[in-house]
């Protein structure tokens, strides 16, 4: 199960990876809408599948989502992730995933 995980994840950044090659001079907008099309369900997908309790293995799952901001804003630097995400309002995978048992939980049987 693990190797699956890498892999989806390994492709999500792949992904990027493409996003980061063809949409180089692009603005925000653009590559948020290519990153929450392309990317994020990707992440998402082994998100919530494997719903990881490990840190290590939400970290890896939250690494792309970092890539991501940092590609989106054109911030390479030192900035503070969560300033970013916030700038971007986009909630961590973390709190979606959350969010998403949740609801499932509280949907009638």
């Amino acid at each position: 199960m693990e190797y699956t995980r890498g892999k989806i994840v390994k492709k999500a950044n792949s992904t990027l990876g493409f996003l980061r090659r063809n949409l180089r001079i692009s603005n925000e907008t653009v590559k948020s809408s290519a990153y929450f099309s392309l990317v994020r369900p990707q992440l998402e997908y082994c998100s919530t599948i494997w719903n990881p309790r490990i840190k290590a293995n939400t970290h890896k799952i939250e690494v792309g989502q970092r890539r991501a901001a940092r590609y989106a804003t054109n911030c390479h630097n030192t900035r503070s992730i969560i300033s970013m995400l916030e700038h971007l309002d986009w909630e961590t995978l973390e709190a979606r995933r959350a969010d998403l048992v949740l609801q499932d939980h509280q949907r009638p049987r």
